[in-house]
């Protein structure tokens, strides 16, 4: 029999060893290989990722042997099968897929006050469980790019910093291998101090501050 533990994995470029061919009998019982049973695993689609170890062997003495699949980072649906000779050719369905994020952004506001720049939180999870690793990241048309990576929590913390006034847009993304890359933008209006500065010239043509 061709398993695949679990049948859905992650297209994150990373390996699994997800891929059990079991040995059984006629009535589907894991049954004791006699001798070494070599086996050969196939792929059909090389968009889901590759089979690292495709030639496999089933001690004597045992009822499985287990393979690493590669996933890649394109989600795609693909059937591994297992064939050897004298053994009937089986397969199974291995799905390969981007989770998508739940996220909360804390609030932006639409004007800020000088160029100091502004934290913004935000907090990730899947199934209410939070992601560590995500990369989040801030820009604009006139800021800074700046970025953070959600802890254990799921939360991170990224400074927006514009470098000019007048109208913006914040651009935030949040992204992790293996699922969907979220980018949200929010327009923002920053305002900036004028100073004057007032001059009289002397007859002799010495400036003079005002």
């Amino acid at each position: 029999a061709m398993y695949a533990v679990p049948s859905t994995l992650l297209a994150d470029g990373e390996s699994y060893q997800a891929l059990v061919v079991q040995l059984q009998d006629i009535d589907g019982n894991p049954t004791v290989a006699r001798s070494d049973i070599p086996v050969v695993l196939s792929s059909s689609s090389r968009l889901a990722g590759y089979i690292k170890n495709k030639d496999l062997t089933i001690k004597t003495g045992s009822t499985y042997a287990i393979a690493e699949f590669i996933t890649s980072t394109t989600p795609d649906r693909t059937t591994i099968t297992v064939s050897s000779p004298g053994v009937n050719t089986v397969s199974t369905d291995l799905n390969v897929v981007l989770q998508e994020f739940k996220y909360t952004i804390s609030n932006i506001p639409s004007r800020l006050n000088g160029l100091e720049g502004i934290p913004i939180n935000v907090t990730v999870s899947v199934d209410d469980i939070p992601v560590n690793g995500v990369l989040v990241q801030v820009s604009g048309a006139y800021a800074e790019t700046n970025s953070s990576v959600t802890s254990g929590n799921g939360e991170a913390e990224v400074i927006y910093k514009p470098t000019a006034g007048g109208n913006n847009t914040v651009l935030l993304t949040i992204s992790k291998k293996g699922y969907t890359t979220v980018t949200k933008s929010f327009n923002i209006y920053i305002e900036q101090p004028i100073r004057i500065t007032i001059k009289t010239v002397t007859e002799k043509g010495k400036d003079l501050d005002a």
